[in-house]
């Protein structure tokens, strides 16, 4: 099968969407599809799959890039289906594509854009109204929606999506990581074996409800205990104000990025993988986590949920809409678990996940739903044609 997947961002850029792409992607082309990879330029491609579009930067704080409809190389191959990752202007790109080629649309929807509303100049109704539209509409123009957890799918109903949505988990596995590289890890950022880390990974923004973490952990902490918190991203310098207004310099470590080869060794490192973002559709980190052995303390909202579901090892502290109560709510069962011997427990039950998990199972959903949606292209066109000729007679 041919495959064409278009993704608004993309390596160099790490974060959950290039994660499932490429994993995707490494996942079809060794079962022997070809595979294509549409983006914006963020960098030059080696690569002869990747096509990439020129494209110009935002007047925003973010990675993203605008792509134009100019691809700096290669041609767009005979395709059996088109993959969208976004609804924006590379998801547009592909709608367009996939119409002209006369092949499906397939629309993954990663992210749950209203939760993004803060980075639109818009007041917050109006930016998130269109939010909600973008996400109605965009859905709609498909053959088929994939999202990674059933709430998303519950969401995008709630929405008006009429187009059939399929529950697919992003399939990630990564290699596990010595305890050696974990004690060099620990080592770098001068923190003892005998000391206990509480570890976050993702970006430092203001959806990931970082602010709600440094105060439970600053509740929960004894002495011996330190927040890492692996990433980048438009709250750093915030978060660096907070932990100095604390005097939190002491326990709470800003790692910056990591390359995501070296990220094994960070997990390694962590005695407890601590989340507090609402806003996952997928909870990618906390698979990583939880697969490779991390007990896991996140809020149960959102892609979360499925993903603690999945594994063993994961602990959910119930949602509320009070800042300072879920703040209260986190801090409590975080000291619960240092201070007993549940977290013993819960990492006992982690370590399980290890060498429990068949990675080719999300590929074959999504070859299913591929299946399906080229299936229903050929009986729409089929009966159109029919038609066309009724119409002749």
């Amino acid at each position: 099968m041919r495959i064409g997947i278009y993704t608004e961002i993309y390596r160099p850029v790490l974060n959950g969407v290039v994660v499932s792409v490429e994993s995707f992607r490494e996942q079809l082309q060794r079962q022997g599809h070809e595979v294509y990879v549409f983006t914006p330029d963020y960098m030059s491609y080696p690569e002869p799959f990747v096509v990439p579009f020129h494209s110009l930067p935002l007047p925003t704080r973010t990675p993203y890039r605008f792509a134009t409809p100019f691809r700096k190389r290669g041609s767009i191959p005979r395709l059996d289906v088109v993959h969208a990752q976004t609804p924006f202007m590379t998801g547009l790109l592909a709608w367009s594509h996939a119409h002209r080629l006369d092949v499906p649309l397939v629309f993954t929807y990663h992210t749950r854009l209203v939760d993004y509303h803060h980075y639109l100049p818009l007041n917050p109704s109006v930016s998130k109204s269109f939010l909600v539209w973008v996400s109605r509409t965009f859905s709609n123009m498909a053959d088929r929606v994939v999202v990674p957890a059933a709430p998303i799918k519950s969401l995008l109903e709630s929405y008006g999506v009429s187009t059939p949505i399929d529950v697919v988990p992003t399939d990630v596995r990564m290699r596990t990581a010595s305890r050696d590289a974990g004690l060099r890890v620990r080592a770098a950022l001068g923190i003892p074996p005998s000391h206990r880390v509480l570890l976050n990974v993702g970006r430092l923004a203001r959806e990931k409800n970082l602010g709600l973490l440094l105060d439970a952990c600053a509740r929960a902490r004894d002495e011996r205990t330190h927040l890492v918190l692996v990433g980048d991203g438009p709250s750093r310098e915030w978060l660096e104000a907070q932990v100095s207004e604390m005097g939190a310099a002491a326990w709470v470590h800003l790692a910056g990025p990591v390359d995501h080869a070296e990220i094994p060794a960070w997990y390694r490192a962590a005695d407890l993988f601590v989340f507090t973002s609402l806003t996952e559709t997928q909870g990618l980190v906390v698979e990583e986590a939880l697969q490779l052995g991390v007990p896991t303390l996140a809020i149960g909202a959102g892609g979360v949920i499925d993903a603690v579901g999945r594994w063993d090892g994961g602990r959910l502290v119930e949602p509320c809409d009070d800042v300072a109560a879920l703040t209260e709510r986190y801090a409590t069962a975080l000291k619960a678990l240092l201070e007993s011997g549940d977290l013993t427990d819960l990492r006992r039950a982690a370590e399980r996940n290890i060498s429990a998990h068949d990675e080719d199972t999300g590929t074959e959903q999504i070859l299913g739903v591929y299946e399906t949606a080229i299936g229903a292209h050929r009986r729409v066109r089929r009966v159109s044609a029919r038609r066309f000729l009724q119409l002749q007679k």
